[in-house]
């Protein structure tokens, strides 16, 4: 390896492994993800999935995600997708030859949700955008000022320490001011609660959907005889409508 770089986010980091050329290593490409998805099997991380999988040619895209296999779901109702997309993920599991299956988009991403009391709100004087900016300050910071160090500007933020709000009871206690100065808190005004939601929301025909993606490992299959045995093994798994496009598409009745 002579090269990587990582990015992450709220839930979720990926890591892009750039491998030496051929003639500088023993391993093929598809021998090194194989030793590293068994690494990843002998030491699990609590609460988290680790995928290993080959990174697509740059430019060339034979589907909306960079699994070479992929099946849709589409419907009205998210957390009922989101609930398929689950067992459609442990269906796909067990296809020979299917690996790093995973669903996008992916539930349970924490969150806080913020119910505004309007008419109390507009009694003592604060409004939506009041209480937003409030807890958007608490949680992603302001920008302060700009530092400059040679050709490059970064950002100053300024923000609450993390540890100072660890719940919904911390986001209730953020000051606010009501009219005339009067000193109140978020949940004077509004009730926070803790729950968990999709990471994004993605719609096809004004409908909702749910993409499952896998990489061919090969083991001796096809690409054909895998989404095959993949489709066949939905259809029957979770008893949804077949579709008629030709990337396998299911409706949720």
């Amino acid at each position: 390896i002579y090269s990587r770089t990582a990015v992450e986010n709220a839930t979720q980091s990926t890591i892009d492994v750039q491998l030496v050329g051929p003639d500088r290593r023993e391993l093929t490409t598809d021998d090194w993800i194989a030793r590293m998805r068994a690494a990843a099997g002998r030491s699990p991380i609590a609460g988290a999935r680790v995928l290993v999988r080959k990174s697509g040619v740059r430019g060339l895209r034979t589907s909306s995600r960079d699994g070479a296999v992929e099946f849709v779901l589409s419907g009205d109702s998210l957390p009922t997708l989101l609930a398929l997309g689950e067992r459609a993920r442990e269906v796909m599991q067990d296809v020979p030859g299917l690996t790093s299956v995973q669903v996008t988009p992916k539930g349970g991403a924490p969150e806080f949700r913020v119910k505004l009391d309007r008419g109390r709100a507009a009694a003592l004087g604060v409004t939506a955008a009041d209480v937003g900016q409030t807890v958007r300050a608490a949680l992603e910071g302001i920008v302060a000022g700009t530092f400059v160090s040679g050709d490059e500007e970064y950002d100053l933020r300024v923000r609450m320490e993390r540890r100072a709000l660890l719940n919904a009871a911390d986001l209730e206690n953020l000051p606010l001011v009501g009219r005339g100065g009067l000193p109140l808190t978020v949940g004077a005004v509004a009730r926070v609660e803790e729950g968990t939601g999709p990471v994004e929301i993605e719609r096809e025909g004004q409908r909702r959907v749910v993409r499952l993606s896998g990489e061919v490992s090969g083991g001796g299959r096809a690409l054909g005889d895998v989404v095959g045995d993949a489709e066949w093994r939905l259809r029957g798994g979770l008893g949804l409508a077949e579709g008629s496009e030709v990337a396998p598409w299911y409706r949720v009745p």
